[in-house]
This record gives C-alpha cells, sequence and structure tokens, in this order.
C-alpha cells in the first residue's frame, strides 16, 4: 500500500491523465470483448423474445448489482478509505476489513431475498410481460439464477474502490473480461452443437448461469492483487469500525444519487415491456453502444477523479480542488461531444456491423438505431451527472443528489410516457436524454455555490472549440456517407478514424491544450 506521504503529493495534469489512460485502455479492451458476447447473444437467439427474458432479468439483477457493488458502495467508501489511508496503512485495513465483512453478510441476505422475490420484481418492472405468461415465467427463473451474480460483482467492486485508492486502475477495468469470456465460451460450444439436448430455454439458462461464473471469477481475478496493494480479506465485526457507519449514512441516500440512470433504465425498461417484441433488447443494445465511450472515458474520468478531489478536499485545497473538477469537464466535452456527433451520423451502420448476424434481422437493426440515436443526444448529459455526484460525494454529501435525481427520474417518467406510443422506443431514450440534461444544470449549479464558482471560463472556451471542430467532422461525416457505397461494415470502418484525424486535426488548429494532455495518456507506459 502507497503511503500516506505519496498520496498527499499534488496531482499534477500529466498524472491524471495517465490514470485515465490506464482505466480507459483495459476498459476498452473489455467492452471489446463485451461487443462480441452482445454480437454472439443475438445473434444465437435472436433479437426477440429469448433476448428479451434474458435481458429484462439481467437489467432486474443489475439495479441491485450497479447499485451496491459500482455505484452507492464505491462512491461512499472510496472518500472515507482514502482519509484511513493517509493515517495510515493499518487503520485502512482496518476500514477495509470491518466493510467487506459487512457486504458478504448483507449481499449474502440479499441474495436469498432476491430469489425468493424474483415473481413480485419481474411483475412489477415488465408487467407488460404478463400478456405472454410463458415469457413471464421464463424471465422469473432467469431472474432467480443471476441473483447470486451481485455478491462476486459487489465483493469485485470493493476490491476494485480500494486498487483504486492505491492509485491502480488498470487491472481493476480489466477483471470485468472474465464476464463476457465466460458467456462467449459458452455460446460458442453452443454452436459447435456441444449441448444438442438442450432446448432453447435450457440455453438461455445456461447463459444465465455462466453469467453468474463470469461474475465470481472476476472477483477471484482481483485478490492477488489487493493483497499486493496490502489489503487481506479478514472477517471482523461490521460494526468495529465507525466509517462502516459513515459509508451505510452515504449509501443510503446515494442510491438514488448516483444510479440515476440505472433508475431510468429501469424506467425504460418498464415501458418497453408494453411494446412489440423485441423493444426491450433494441434498448438493451442501444445501451451498450452508449456504454462504450461512457465507460471509455465518463467512467474512468468519475473512478479517477473521486479520490483525487477527496484528497484535495482533506488537505483544504480548494483550488486545486476546482482545477481538478475543471480539468474533468474539460476533457469529457473533448472526447464525448464529437462522440455524439458520431453517433448522431453513424448508428445505423454501428448496429448493423455489430448486431446484424445470425438471427438478428434488418427490422430489428432500425429499432435499434432508433432507439441509439435518440440516446446520443444525452451522451455528454450522462458522464456530467457522473462527475457531479462524483463531486459531491467528495464533500460527503449524498441529499443534493437525491433531491435532484429525484426530480429527474419524475420527469423522465412524464416524458416516457408522453413519447412512448408517437415515437416508439426512441421516445423512451430521448426521454432519458432531455430529463439528463435538466438533471446537469441544477446539479452544477448547486455545486458551484457550494465549492465557490466552478471554472466555467475554460470549461466554456474548451467546449466551444470542441464543438467548433465537431461540426468539421460532422460535415465530412456527412459528405463521406452519402458518396461512399460501401457495406454498412465497411463505412463504419473507414469513416471513423478518418473522421477522429480530421476532428484531431481540427482541435490542433484551435490551439487545444486537450490535445496535448489526450497525448500523454496514449503515451501511457507503466503507470
Amino acid at each position: 500500500m502507497s503511503s500516506p506521504a505519496n498520496s498527499s503529493s499534488s496531482l499534477p495534469t500529466q498524472q491524471f491523465a495517465r490514470h485515465i489512460g490506464g482505466f480507459s485502455l483495459a476498459t476498452l479492451f473489455s467492452r471489446i470483448l463485451g461487443y462480441l458476447r452482445d454480437a454472439l447473444v443475438v445473434a444465437h437467439f435472436g433479437g426477440g423474445r429469448l433476448s428479451d427474458t434474458y435481458y429484462a432479468a439481467f437489467r432486474i439483477a443489475n439495479l441491485v448489482r450497479r447499485t451496491l457493488g459500482e455505484g452507492a458502495l464505491t462512491a461512499s467508501f472510496v472518500p472515507i478509505l482514502e482519509k484511513e489511508r493517509q493515517k495510515s496503512s493499518e487503520s485502512a485495513q482496518a476500514f477495509f476489513g470491518s466493510l467487506w465483512s459487512g457486504l458478504v453478510l448483507v449481499c449474502g441476505l440479499l441474495v436469498i431475498l432476491g430469489i425468493l422475490a424474483s415473481r413480485p420484481l419481474v411483475l412489477a418492472l415488465t408487467y407488460g410481460f404478463t400478456a405472454d405468461p410463458a415469457k413471464f415465467d421464463l424471465t422469473v427463473q432467469l431472474t432467480r439464477i443471476l441473483f447470486p451474480h451481485l455478491l462476486f460483482v459487489t465483493m469485485a467492486a470493493a476490491a476494485q474502490g480500494a486498487l483504486n485508492v492505491a492509485r491502480r486502475f488498470f487491472l481493476p477495468a480489466l477483471a470485468p473480461i472474465t464476464f463476457s469470456l465466460s458467456l462467449i465460451v459458452y455460446l460458442l460450444l453452443l454452436k459447435q452443437g456441444i449441448f444438442p439436448k438442450l432446448t432453447p430455454q435450457g440455453q438461455i439458462m445456461g447463459l444465465a448461469l455462466c453469467a453468474v461464473i463470469g461474475g465470481a471469477l472476476e472477483w477471484l481475478i482481483l485478490l492477488p492483487p489487493l493483497f499486493r496493494a496490502g489489503f487481506r480479506l479478514e472477517f471482523r465485526n461490521p460494526w468495529s469500525h465507525p466509517g462502516v457507519k459513515q459509508v451505510l449514512l452515504l449509501m443510503g441516500p446515494s442510491i438514488l444519487g448516483l444510479m440515476v440512470d440505472q433508475v431510468d433504465t429501469l424506467i425504460e425498461m418498464t415501458f418497453a415491456s408494453f411494446m412489440h417484441e423485441g423493444a426491450f433488447t433494441a434498448i438493451y443494445n442501444a445501451n451498450r453502444i452508449m456504454q462504450l465511450p461512457l465507460a471509455l472515458f465518463g467512467v474512468a474520468t468519475a473512478s479517477v477523479a473521486l479520490p483525487h478531489l477527496s484528497q484535495k478536499l482533506g488537505q483544504k485545497d480548494m483550488v486545486q480542488y476546482r482545477e481538478t473538477l475543471g480539468l474533468s469537464l474539460r476533457l469529457l466535452g473533448f472526447v464525448l461531444i464529437p462522440a455524439s456527433v458520431g453517433l448522431l451520423l453513424l448508428s445505423l451502420p454501428i448496429v448493423q456491423t455489430l448486431f446484424q448476424h445470425g438471427q438478428f434481422t434488418l427490422q430489428q437493426s432500425l429499432i435499434t438505431h432508433q432507439a441509439l440515436f435518440f440516446a446520443a443526444w444525452g451522451l455528454l448529459a450522462f458522464s456530467l451527472i457522473r462527475i457531479a455526484v462524483i463531486s459531491f460525494f467528495s464533500l460527503e454529501d449524498a441529499i443534493t443528489p437525491v433531491k435532484v435525481n429525484l426530480l429527474e427520474i419524475t420527469l423522465n417518467a412524464i416524458l416516457c410516457y408522453a413519447l412512448m406510443r408517437p415515437m416508439g422506443v426512441g421516445g423512451l431514450t430521448l426521454a432519458a436524454s432531455l430529463s439528463s440534461w435538466v438533471s446537469v444544470l441544477l446539479l452544477f449549479k448547486i455545486l458551484s455555490d457550494r465549492i465557490g464558482g466552478l471554472p466555467l471560463a475554460s470549461v466554456f472556451q474548451s467546449w466551444t472549440r470542441t464543438t467548433l471542430a465537431s461540426l468539421g467532422m460532422a460535415l465530412f461525416l456527412w459528405e463521406f456517407r452519402k458518396m461512399a457505397s460501401l457495406p454498412p461494415w465497411a463505412l463504419t470502418f473507414a469513416s471513423m478514424p478518418l473522421a477522429l484525424t480530421l476532428y484531431l486535426g481540427l482541435a490542433r488548429l484551435l490551439h487545444m491544450e486537450e490535445v496535448g494532455i489526450l497525448a500523454s495518456i496514449f503515451r501511457r507506459k507503466n503507470q
């Protein structure tokens, strides 16, 4: 475990960027495998009834997983673990051991309750499935199989948070590949006819079981680096350390505060269950495509920023705190504004390239394209919400995000109801985009008042130049798409590197500092 002395030194811009680079590189590899996994799922099962049931069950179990395993837990305990780490290694271990013991007990109980309550959960969240009793019953069975996944990934999330505090970002971001690999191997075995006696329902249940195995492997792969960082898995009285009580106080309200995107997904899910067959899978796959830029840079920036914002606050260095926050906003805009433009203009060929294989049809691609197009309008907003909420957590304030996000959730539900009939699946994703932008404006207004202002001048200047460069890139993509008579996969792979090169060239002409910062990320060697 790094010494407190090392952790208290100021974090230069280049080091911050390189930490993001390590996280992003591992996340990129993990996401590529994730897309291969999802492509194999819909190629084998199609984009209809069976895939709808699996993704519905996975989303239901995933709500608890994201809330405890990757959301409120990490955001709540990282600032406290950082404080304990600055005291001593022994203090950090005492807190981590108590927290880990509590997680095993709580998540074990939640798994049991989730299995027992699967039927009412599926009824509440996918009520539209009751029109097809067989589809509803299969969703219940899959949900029961998937709930143990929660225990493993929550323990993995605790390990990831501890490693991030120790400034080790690469392997924690790489660990989720075990989940994808488990499903990929299973699907390839199915394709080879290894399990000839399995019915389609049996095959989809086997897929759910492999998801649980993948979660267990994700936790196990993090144990060696966790031990090398100085942490140990030891059972302690969860109440023996006062930091655990602080985590619980933060986690309660932060469940909604940080995981608003998951609640929004469940709102989409509920409305989608009343729509045509395949709507559920279309929204899931659109969200999966959105997750690449979000996870590659949005989540990476938030994960790296949280321990450093907490550190600056602990040192009472509000100047560096605001500079770190401003750097995060500038980098997000520099990457996600052009990414949004690319998704808007290339959504259909991207969907066809990734998913239109095997049993996945052109009609299903068109539905997924519609969902992705309107979701892309909220890409930057989704990441800005993460940064805003992370900032409030570094201030040990989980109440403010809850108040704002409850308003956002309510607005999203109203918009989903209003837009579902005239716009179909696109109306559901547009509702999430619009309500997220409202949340962004409110969160950053309150945060600005709390920390004595935001570095708006530098952020506005950066985003203005980013928008100009993105418009130039958009013009190129529009003309290239009209002139090039290429199949979807060729159009996607030909246009994306050309558009990226043009965007970076325009950014250099506009003398954007972010180009140099990104260059330092890709020059990263051993961080």
